[in-house]
């Protein structure tokens, strides 16, 4: 199962600041994977394995482990903000791969999106009566 989680569970679950420390992060994780239940990866240059780090996607707000010293109880630490900037990539490189697809395919990828998920659906609606 796909992880649902999205750029503002990320901004709720902790704070500015640890944010963009997770996103300047986010390129050095590895051995990222997820299950149904969280999404984990390593960061050896912070000396934390990947059965060490993750966070927990079916909880909103999101929360996670991680042996950091940082981590609080009530919000995810720049690490775990990591992983998650990790698992959602890149916004540029989304955005340079979008650009990059035919106008049929940009359609039916939107088509196909509106199809299978409500908030979607309500979004594309939205920006065409907007």
């Amino acid at each position: 199962m796909q992880p649902s989680l999205t750029r503002r569970d990320l901004q709720t679950a902790t704070t500015p600041e640890v944010l963009a420390r997770g996103r300047e992060l986010a390129a050095s994780v590895e051995d990222l994977g997820w299950d149904e239940y969280s999404i984990w990866g390593g960061l050896p240059g912070e000396g934390i394995d990947a059965g060490n780090l993750m966070i927990h996607h079916p909880d909103l707000p999101l929360c996670g482990e991680c042996p950091c010293p940082d981590k609080r109880a009530s919000q995810l630490c720049a690490h775990m903000a990591a992983v998650g900037w990790a698992y959602l990539g890149d916004d540029q490189e989304l955005a340079d791969q979008l650009a990059a697809l035919s106008h049929a395919e940009l359609v039916a990828l939107v088509t196909d999106l509106a199809d299978n998920i409500p908030r979607a659906r309500d979004a594309v609606w939205s920006q065409l009566f907007s």
